[in-house]
């Protein structure tokens, strides 16, 4: 078996201070940010659809504990299920990523069901997330039941005026002014997912650095046009 990667690094810029959260999702922040090792609850279920925030936020949370792991469980088909929980009993926070990538195994779901009771017992908090409820995502009863036994809390897709908010936002904590006709012409022409968004606002920050260029619509639209280039090219490579 491979040596199981349990320093797997955090985002810089996935915080709670660099989150932008709208409508409902305001509580659900604000409940990730009260869980701790000694508190309440010990067990909490993050869903949301792609592209919502999941990752960034199990990251922020893992960023206020030095004792803390964070794993994306779509990353993790080549290790053995029980060696990878085994390593994680004693950790006092762990975030499980995407634990809907192993839904429909059965050595995994049997694997992370006898996880969650030993963590019950030793302590600490796992905080996992997924796409969907855990009921109709597993096959094994036991493991729903344990899922929803603790803090579920549902994160929003944000509408379109929250990712125009999202982008503009995240570029102002960067130093950037975007004006609001480059926002309505990414949201036009590039794609409305937020991961897209920000891969876009990464290479926004670089390249008006480096050519020492405003943030203006020509300027996004040649930049949109390398990277659709580039990915093209990425692509035939594979």
């Amino acid at each position: 078996m491979q040596q199981l990667p349990l320093s797997i690094s955090l985002r810089d810029d996935a915080t709670f201070g660099n989150f932008y959260p709208s409508g409902e999702n305001t509580l659900v922040v604000k409940s990730l940010e009260q869980l701790n090792p000694g508190g309440d609850y010990h067990l909490a279920y993050l869903c949301g659809l792609s592209g919502c925030g999941r990752s960034h936020l199990l990251q922020a949370v893992c960023h206020q504990f030095p004792d803390s792991v964070y794993l994306p469980m779509a990353e993790l088909s080549d290790y053995e299920p029980d060696e990878v929980f085994a390593a994680l009993e004693h950790q006092a926070l762990v975030c499980l990523d995407d634990i809907d990538s192993v839904a429909g195994a059965g050595n995994w779901e049997e694997a992370l069901f006898h996880f969650l009771n030993r963590k019950m017992l030793l302590g600490g908090v796992v905080l996992v997330s997924a796409g969907q409820l855990a009921e109709g995502l597993f096959a094994l009863p036991d493991l729903v039941s344990r899922l929803q036994q603790g803090l579920v809390l549902r994160l929003s897709q944000p509408g379109d005026e929250d990712k125009a908010r999202i982008f503009s936002w995240r570029g102002r904590r960067r130093g950037m002014h975007i004006p609001q006709e480059v926002t309505n012409f990414v949201l036009r022409h590039y794609g409305r997912d937020l991961r897209q968004l920000m891969r876009l606002l990464d290479e926004l920050d670089v390249q008006s650095l480096e050519q020492k260029r405003r943030v203006t619509v020509p300027f996004v639209r040649e930049l949109i046009e390398s990277m659709d280039q580039f990915d093209l090219l990425d692509g035939m490579d594979a």
